[in-house]
């Protein structure tokens, strides 16, 4: 295959999907971003273990996408390779159905709010409260998904995950250091599962439990479709990020079809047509405003990857 360009032994060594100039637009929440040079999704974890060899020992620069909730991509693309994790790395499995505290392995794509789903027809709670979280459970570790005072990295117990050789290595909770809204998983490493420590719980518990959940986030988070995940870190020792941000009198204001949510200013909703520079505009004016009023630097909690003008396929030999 030597004969052949990088691309061209992706497309061939691949059993799964292969897209190439696939526009992100078509996956990030908030529906901006340029097209990436090359769209991969793995049929399988040996699928996956061979492209991101592949990838590595070239150098060519890859990024994992679940539900793509916390990411932005510029306008002008990415360039390198996207990978996305299909439908063969979502759904779970009870591993201990012993006792009061079985173990669930679930898979890194999975939807979080279906995770939930799947947990309570089977009598298994203690996640409720990520109910509701857009994205994927690989995201929700990598993120420390937090909801209502509850952290995820409270109920891991382990995780799986592949190094840029495709080898799979078992990482203990207490290796990955979890801190507010981080993960310390080594870099270039890719979640395949996590154990989760579950409980047994009624059914109908579990689903007076996620409505509870449900009833809360509806209040407070715009609608998905077209929405950021939040935007800046709450300050500590401050008022939330939302409140400062609504205090300036910011909400409803656009840049495009870019707008700062009436229902919580810590989110931007794309009204149809929004480009990312569009979004990131509006985030510097957040934080110039705030910056003016209240003294007060916000750190962004969204991820803005790629670049800022659009550029041929770089990806080669």
């Amino acid at each position: 295959m030597s004969g052949y360009s990088a691309i061209e032994m992706i497309q061939k060594m691949v059993t799964g999907q292969v897209a190439l100039n696939a526009p992100m637009s078509n996956i990030t929440a908030s529906r901006s971003g340029g097209t990436t040079d090359i769209l991969i999704t793995p049929s399988d974890v040996e699928d996956l273990a061979r492209v991101v060899k592949f990838l590595s020992q070239r150098g060519i620069k890859y990024f994992v996408m679940g539900g793509a909730t916390g990411i932005l991509v510029r306008d002008g693309g990415i360039r390198g390779a996207v990978l996305r994790l299909g439908p063969s790395f979502q759904g779970m499995k009870v591993l201990d159905a012993d006792g009061n505290s079985p173990v669930i392995r679930a898979s890194a794509g999975s939807n979080v709010s279906e995770l939930v789903r799947s947990m309570a027809e089977q009598g298994l709670g203690g996640v409720e409260f990520l109910y509701g979280i857009p994205g994927t459970i690989g995201g929700a570790i990598m993120r420390n998904a937090k909801s209502l005072g509850e952290s995820i990295s409270s109920r891991v117990l382990s995780v799986e995950a592949m190094d840029p050789e495709g080898e799979i290595h078992s990482f203990p909770a207490e290796i990955l250091k979890f801190g507010p809204h981080s993960c310390a998983l080594p870099t270039g490493h890719i979640i395949i599962s996590v154990d989760i420590k579950a409980e047994r719980r009624d059914e109908e518990e579990i689903r007076e439990r996620v409505k509870t959940v449900l009833d809360e986030r509806q209040k407070n988070h715009p609608p998905p479709g077209g929405a950021t995940a939040m935007l800046f870190l709450d300050p500590a020792g401050r008022p939330p990020a939302s409140e400062l941000i609504a205090q300036c009198g910011l909400k409803g204001i656009r840049a495009g079809d870019a707008e700062i949510s009436s229902l919580n200013p810590n989110f931007i909703t794309n009204l149809g047509e929004a480009t990312t520079a569009n979004i990131i505009a509006l985030m510097g004016l957040i934080q110039e405003r705030v910056y003016i009023k209240h003294k007060i630097h916000l750190k962004t909690f969204v991820e803005t990857i790629g670049s800022r003008q659009q550029d041929m396929l770089r990806i080669k030999r």
